[in-house]
Formats: C-alpha cells, structure tokens, sequence
C-alpha cells in the first residue's frame, strides 16, 4: 500500500531477501545491532510477524516486529510476546501475553 508520501507499507517480508536486508539496516542503525549472525544459523525466527515502512528506495525507515519470547518466571514458563519497533528515537518494550 503507498501513501502520498511516497512511503510503502508492507508486512511479512521476511523472506524476500531486499526486506529483511533492509529491516537488518534499521536495527543496525537504530540499536546497534549486528543480524548477520542470526543469517548463519538459519535467518529470522518464523514466529516474527514483521510490518514496516519502506521508502522509494527500498529502505526500511519504520518498522514493528511482533515475535513470540518464552520465559521462564519463578519456575513456570509464561507466553510472552517481544515487541520490537524501529526507527528513530524508538526503544523496545516486551509484553506478556
């Protein structure tokens, strides 16, 4: 979908390589983190529901990741969801399910 400011929304694009490229920009930008890890052992978790931003030239410049975050509390485990938005001056909040 566009807007009238050239910006492109798209979700689940995990698996096109120009996406998740992108998203990994972001994040490095963003909050410092290095993915390209992660693509060594077999790229993003499925469980991640990726929506985003994306400008005329294919990069990322908002993005809102939702993926499921098993824990462990006081010996039980508890759903959870992490909850990672992306872009400027953004931080990342984890929520429980």
């Amino acid at each position: 979908m566009n807007d009238r400011t050239g910006l492109v929304y798209r979700e689940g694009f995990f698996d096109t390589p120009g996406g998740w490229a992108a998203l990994k920009d972001i994040l490095e930008s963003v909050f410092g983190i290095d993915l390209n890890p992660l693509d060594r052992l077999g790229g993003p978790d499925p469980s991640s529901l990726p929506s985003a931003y994306f400008d005329p030239a294919g990069r990322c410049v908002a993005n809102f990741t939702a993926f499921s975050l098993p824990l462990m509390v006081d010996r039980r485990v508890v759903k959870a969801a992490g909850l990672m938005p992306a872009g400027p001056g953004r931080l990342s909040p984890m929520a429980e399910v």
